[in-house]
C-alpha cells in the first residue's frame, strides 16, 4: 500500500469493530473451576493435610467367653503442600503511554491491552501447569500428574511419581494415596479405540461409596473421539457447566468437556506456545513392568503412544489455595522505573497450591486414538 498517496494522506481508516479480537487466548473447563472454589491461604510455612488410611485392628467375631486381642495401630497420616509463585512482567514505556498512546486518537489502550494480556497469560501459564507433575521442576505445581501417579504407572508426560504431597505411595499398600491410571491402547503400546467398557471401568475405579467423579476431561480431539465411540451405546445429555459456561455432556453424575489446556496429540510444544506451555504428547519409553491397569509391560511395548489423555475428576477433593494478601493472588504491584529510561515494569503476582484430598478419587485414561 502506497501510504504517500492522495486517498492516505486525506481520509482516515475506520476500525471495526472498535475492540481487539483475541486469537490466542482460551478458558479452560478445569482452572476456571478451581478459581470459582479456590479457598484463601492465610499464612504458614505449607498446608499439612491430615488423612486416614487404614481400619482400626484386633475386632472381629468372637464366641462368649473369648479373650480379646487389643492392638493399637497408626490409623492416621498426613501431607504437607506448597504454596508456589508465579510472576508476569508487564513492561511499559512512558513515552508511548504519556506522550503517544492517549486522546482521541489512541483507539486503544497499550497499557489496557497489556495488563488484559498480562492477565490471561498468567492463567494460561498456571492451567497448563496443573496438568503437570513438578517431577523436574520444583518450582512448579504438583499438578494432575502427581496428583493421579501411583508409583508404578507412567502419567502423560511419562511420569512416573512415588511421592505426593510429601508421602510415599509405597507406604500404602492399599492404594490410598494412589490415582487410577488405565491403559486405553493395544498390547504393544500402540493407539487403541475408546470406548464404552473403557470409560465405564475408569469412572468406577474413581468412585468410592458415595463420592464420584463431576468432571471428565480432554482436549477437542479426545472429546470428539468419545462422543463418536459413546454414542450409539450411551445416551447422553447435553449440559451447560454452571462454573464456566462450556459446554458437554454427562456420563454418569460427570461433566465431559473440553479443556483446551489439556495434553493433546494435538497440541502445541514449548515453543510453538511461546513457552507459555508444553501441552503435546507423543510416545513415551514404557516403565512398566508388573501388569496392571491393562498396561503392556516393557518387553511387550518398548514405548508407549500417549493420544489423547483423559481426565476423570472429583473436583471435590480438589482445592486450589489462592493467598489472601491480593497483591499475591493475580494483583498487580504497581509500576517500577529505570534511573537509565524511561522504561517502567509491574508485575502480576499470584502464590497458589492445589492440594488433592484425595487422589484415589481421581483417574487418567492414556493411549486413546487412532
Amino acid at each position: 500500500m502506497d501510504l504517500r498517496s492522495p486517498i492516505n494522506i486525506t481520509t482516515r481508516e475506520e476500525y471495526w469493530p472498535a475492540l481487539m479480537n483475541d486469537l490466542w487466548f482460551t478458558r479452560g473447563a478445569y482452572f476456571s473451576r478451581l478459581r470459582e472454589t479456590a479457598q484463601l491461604w492465610h499464612g504458614g510455612r505449607f498446608i499439612r493435610s491430615v488423612f486416614r488410611f487404614r481400619p482400626m485392628a484386633g475386632g472381629g467375631h468372637y464366641k462368649m467367653g473369648a479373650v480379646h486381642t487389643n492392638t493399637k495401630v497408626p490409623t492416621i497420616a498426613d501431607g504437607a503442600f506448597e504454596l508456589k509463585f508465579f510472576q508476569q512482567p508487564i513492561v511499559e514505556y512512558k513515552e508511548e503511554l504519556q506522550v503517544f498512546n492517549k486522546g482521541d486518537n489512541a483507539i486503544f489502550s497499550i497499557l489496557d491491552e497489556d495488563l488484559s494480556n498480562g492477565l490471561e497469560t498468567s492463567e494460561d501459564h498456571i492451567s497448563y501447569a496443573l496438568f503437570g507433575s513438578g517431577n523436574s521442576d520444583d518450582s512448579l505445581p504438583d499438578g494432575l500428574s502427581a496428583m493421579i501417579g501411583d508409583g508404578v504407572l507412567p502419567s502423560w508426560n511419562g511420569d512416573v511419581i512415588d511421592k505426593y504431597a510429601g508421602i510415599s505411595r509405597a507406604d500404602f499398600s492399599g492404594g490410598q494415596m494412589s490415582g487410577n491410571i488405565m491403559w486405553f491402547g493395544g498390547p504393544t503400546g500402540k493407539l487403541g479405540d475408546i470406548n464404552f467398557p473403557k470409560m465405564e471401568r475408569l469412572y468406577r475405579k474413581c468412585c468410592r461409596g458415595n463420592k464420584k467423579p463431576n468432571l471428565i476431561l480432554s482436549n477437542h480431539l479426545g472429546f470428539s473421539m468419545m462422543i463418536n465411540k459413546l454414542e450409539p451405546q450411551y445416551r447422553f445429555e447435553e449440559v451447560t457447566d454452571p462454573m464456566w459456561g462450556g459446554d458437554g455432556y454427562k456420563f454418569h453424575s460427570a461433566y465431559v468437556m473440553v479443556d483446551e489446556h489439556c495434553p493433546t496429540s494435538e497440541g502445541l510444544d514449548a515453543d510453538e506456545n511461546f513457552d507459555v506451555g508444553d501441552f503435546k504428547t507423543g510416545t513415551i519409553t514404557n516403565p512398566v513392568t508388573v501388569t496392571k491397569n491393562g498396561f503392556p509391560i516393557v518387553g511387550n511395548a518398548p514405548t508407549l503412544e500417549i493420544g489423547e489423555p483423559i481426565f476423570v475428576l472429583n473436583t471435590d477433593e480438589q482445592i486450589m489455595r489462592l493467598d489472601d494478601d491480593p497483591e499475591y493472588a493475580f494483583g498487580f504491584s504497581g509500576f517500577l522505573g529505570n534511573q537509565d529510561s524511561e522504561r517502567v515494569v509491574g508485575r502480576i503476582k499470584v502464590a497458589y497450591a492445589l492440594q488433592g484430598l484425595g487422589s484415589r478419587y481421581n483417574g487418567l485414561g492414556l493411549g486413546a486414538g487412532g
